[in-house]
């Protein structure tokens, strides 16, 4: 499936927003930042793409996270964080089990001092999917959320895991699991199985009424043998499933767009304001 009308109208608007943005200097950054990894990537104020990059940092490693940023941004050409005009990004759990700790050690990187916007994931993973619509988000990675948006705006949020997809004992991660079921491994296949029948009721539970659309997001959802092939199945026979062609990332970075514009218009408001 391919960019949705409204996701190519934001990406439109955001590059028309962007260019005029202090005067076109600096780079914007967008973040996804998850259980297992942290994907980055970097624009320049028109719009253009420098750099995107996975590393294996995820959402309690705040220096590691930080290690990430600065990485990317020697990788892609020598810049600096001071060189960074615009930062947004997308944190698993935040709101929810995350400590705080772990948020309040992201980007607390010299010379970063610029806008800095932190969300929940799930909020740019479903912006990836929906543009501005409404929708049903299924992530399941590391962990697990069913995330809905109504044609109101009102978010609903459940976690159909309790914290994710393990064996009772819990010595193998989900993707473990979901590889042993591949392989055969009966009792792997019994919580894989649960897992799905329980995601499937709590997308009918949160599903807005009408909306069929349910976007497949993070490796477990969209890449393992066993589970992803019934998952789409079973939710299939109600809802329209599909996985967004806009990742979570480049969604973080219109985010980060955006934020650049509005101060820009502000700042350029009062300084017309007759005194």
């Amino acid at each position: 499936m391919g960019l949705r009308e409204d996701q190519k109208r934001a990406a439109l608007q955001w590059e028309e927003k962007t260019s005029t943005a202090q005067g076109g200097k600096g780079i914007l950054a967008g973040l996804d930042i998850g259980g297992t990894n942290t994907r980055v990537v970097l624009a320049d104020a028109e719009g253009n793409c420098l750099f995107h990059k996975s590393y294996p940092f995820g959402n309690r490693n705040p220096a590691g996270v930080n290690r990430a940023l600065e990485a990317a941004l020697v990788e892609a050409g020598g810049f600096e964080p001071a060189d960074i005009l615009s930062l947004a990004a997308g944190l698993a759990g935040l709101g929810d089990e995350l400590p705080q700790a772990a948020v309040d050690g992201l980007f607390q990187i010299p010379g970063l001092t610029q806008n800095r916007t932190i969300v929940n994931d799930a909020i740019i993973a479903h912006r990836a999917a929906f543009g501005y619509g409404a929708g049903v988000l299924v992530i399941a990675g590391t962990g697990s959320i069913v995330f809905s948006v109504y044609p109101n705006g009102v978010h609903k949020k459940q976690d159909p895991e309790a914290g994710g997809i393990h064996l009772a004992d819990e010595t193998r991660t989900a993707i473990e699991v979901t590889e042993a079921a591949a392989k055969g491994d009966q009792e792997a296949q019994k919580v894989c199985d649960a897992a799905v029948g329980r995601i499937v009721q709590t997308v009918r539970a949160l599903a807005p009424p009408g909306i069929k659309g349910v976007a497949l997001v993070g490796s477990v959802a969209t890449k393992s043998p066993y589970l992803s092939p019934k998952l789409r199945e079973d939710l299939g026979a109600e809802f329209e499933v599909f996985e967004p062609n806009f990742p979570p990332e480049y969604t973080a970075l219109l985010l980060a767009g955006e934020v650049v514009h509005r101060q820009a218009v502000e700042e350029g408001l009062s300084k017309n304001i007759p005194k």
